[in-house]
């Protein structure tokens, strides 16, 4: 994401940014020097009157992450696309916790026919690996090859990191079920956390936040319930806004429904007391 903006942004770009947008976006749009704003979460009006009011920069960029990281909500990516086309402007979509998940592996543009000119993506998500990677047309790859920052200045990947990559993207390949059948698992998981009598989860992925609030009080609970030899990880402030700490719940393959349904009930009894 760095990398991706700095190359592609200068001065005299306007970068619209959501308010929820992973950290490195926001590092990326800065360390480009051009003028960043910032529209409210999903709130299309809101993204719409900021390009109808910044008409003097011949240079902009949309960018949004697909799959939000701590809440766990989606992207309207086809209002993205259109706003982007209307006003001419570039679309750069962070698919970090999409891809392999939706669209039979190929992430949430791909599920819901949307093409950005760039697509940001991870092998450190569902690809279980590490590293990262952009895709987009030839002549913006020469671009970035010659102009990203972090790619220029950076170690190439490990051997065995792209290898166990491309191992990963064969499996998907080969297993274009599996995206569903995690998203199902997760509905599942949401289902009995609400059953168990915790709040309403607004996500529609994997990722299932339990707002707490108190930055102490999450840290307790994640205490507690690691002691039910349960690992849910507390999120806090920078990370998430003040006053929202949240349990951040994240569902595997390797959870079957049974340790889902335990979880539940154990995380649910936690909470309350």
């Amino acid at each position: 994401n760095a990398g991706v903006l700095h190359a592609l942004a200068s001065p005299d770009t306007l970068i619209l940014c959501d308010k929820l947008n992973h950290a490195s976006i926001i590092d990326g749009a800065r360390a480009a020097g051009a003028r960043l704003r910032i529209y409210k979460h999903n709130d299309m009006l809101d993204l719409d009157t900021l390009l109808k009011t910044n008409t003097r920069f011949q240079n902009k960029i949309i960018v949004s992450d697909s799959l939000f990281s701590m809440d766990g909500d989606l992207a309207p990516l086809e209002t993205l696309a259109l706003l982007a086309e209307e006003y001419d402007a570039f679309l750069v979509i962070d698919e970090a916790h999409a891809i392999g998940v939706y669209g039979e592996g190929g992430g949430l543009c791909q599920a819901r026919g949307v093409k950005p000119d760039v697509t940001v993506g991870t092998l450190s998500k569902a690809l279980g690996g590490q590293g990262g990677f952009v895709a987009c047309p030839e002549h913006i790859r020469r671009l970035l090859i010659n102009r990203a920052r972090s790619f220029i200045y950076s170690t190439g990947l490990a051997p065995a990191c792209a290898a166990s990559a491309l191992a990963a993207v064969e499996v998907i390949r080969d297993a274009r079920a599996l995206g569903g059948e995690l998203i199902a698992r997760a509905a599942h998981f949401k289902g009995a956390l609400e059953a168990a009598g915790l709040p309403p989860i607004a996500s529609e992925s994997p990722i299932l936040p339990v707002m707490i609030g108190g930055n102490e009080a999450v840290m307790r609970i994640a205490g507690r319930l690691w002691e039910r030899d349960i690992l849910v990880m507390g999120v806090r402030p920078p990370t998430v806004p003040k006053d929202t700490a949240r349990l951040r719940l994240s569902v595997t393959l390797a959870h079957s429904r049974d340790d889902l349904e335990r979880a539940a009930e154990e995380i649910a009894s936690v909470v309350r007391a």
